[in-house]
């Protein structure tokens, strides 16, 4: 069933929308050798001469595509050709395929159930012949409709910023915002609910003063702990009773799971593990573990520190071991 926001704000298209779909980007097609492009590319000669065709899709739905990609390209820094060209708009025939038969009626992203929508995109992409993936890992056409989904459940949603389950650290005042960094959003919607709470408190006090690249990597090193808690005991809803054993029980699973990556990368998870939770006994948080937080986690736990190569900085530097995929 498609989860349906409030009509007055579906129906209504919003000002921002409409002031940012004016001019050239109003038409249906566009062609990318166009000077408004010029900006987006890598140079000045870096030209594309394909074009962006929006005709296939209804027109609520292509106000919304539209909006999105000149958001990607003016906000958060996306090429021309690496991600519109190659991953949008090659995605856009197979794409308005799949809405216009399961969705010929739809008026935003938002009100996909997005579990269900992938289920049926991969049925049509399978019958057409194209290559799906069972390792987890989503094909161009499933990763745009998440984004366009996730994207607008969020443009359309008027709580504050720390009631929803995936921040954008933009909308956060004092937020350390870096303008290079295209990291913003913050996801725990794979948080498990008992503990979810606790964990947007503990990320909403490292906002302020730590930058998103770092909240994104304490928010997934804590979400591993509590997922791995929460599939041990389902029916805590706190850290409580959380004892020597399990941490020894975790760090087990963690050195197992991990096996693949390099040592430096396992530390700093245990790290941010670590500081987590030093932080919520010393913020004196209701779920937080009776037993000292010195009797749980010892250096002795964390792997050696290893002095990095040139090779090893060079991956930091590219963003590798933060964007460290784990569960």
């Amino acid at each position: 069933m498609i989860i349906t926001l409030q009509s007055s704000r579906i129906d209504l298209i919003s000002q921002e929308m409409k002031n940012a779909i004016t001019g050239y980007w109003e038409n249906d097609i566009w062609y990318c050798e166009h000077p408004i492009f010029d900006d987006f590319r890598k140079t000045i000669w870096d030209k594309t001469y394909q074009k962006i065709n929006f005709i296939p899709f209804q027109a609520e739905l292509k106000n919304e595509i539209k909006f999105f990609i000149i958001d990607r390209l003016k906000n958060q820094g996306v090429k021309l050709h690496n991600t519109l060209i190659r991953n949008y708009s090659k995605a856009f025939k197979h794409f308005s395929d799949f809405l216009n038969r399961f969705y010929p009626n739809m008026k935003s992203f938002s009100d996909l159930e997005i579990s269900k929508a992938i289920i049926q995109l991969r049925s049509l992409l399978i019958e057409k012949g194209l290559t799906v993936y069972n390792d987890g890992k989503l094909t161009k056409y499933e990763n745009l409709l998440n984004q366009l989904h996730l994207f607008f459940k969020d443009f359309y949603d008027t709580r504050d910023e720390f009631q929803k389950d995936i921040w954008d650290m933009r909308n956060i005042p004092g937020a350390r915002i870096v303008p290079h960094e295209s990291q913003h959003l913050l996801n725990f919607t794979d948080v498990p609910s008992h503990f979810r709470n606790m964990l947007k408190r503990y990320i909403k006090f490292r906002v302020s003063h730590r930058s998103p690249g770092q909240c994104s990597l304490d928010l997934r090193a804590v979400r591993v702990f509590l997922t791995f808690i929460h599939k041990t005991y389902p029916l805590w809803d706190g850290l409580k009773l959380l004892s020597r054993k399990d941490v020894e029980d975790y760090l087990v699973f963690y050195r197992d799971f991990t096996k693949d990556h390099v040592a430096v990368a396992q530390r700093i998870y245990l790290i941010a593990l670590r500081v987590f939770f030093e932080t919520i006994e010393r913020l004196q948080y209701k779920e937080a573990p009776q037993t000292p937080i010195a009797l749980l986690i010892f250096r002795e736990d964390l792997p050696r520190y290893i002095k990095l190569t040139e090779n090893d900085i060079k991956q930091f530097q590219r963003g590798l071991f933060n964007n460290l995929r784990i569960i």
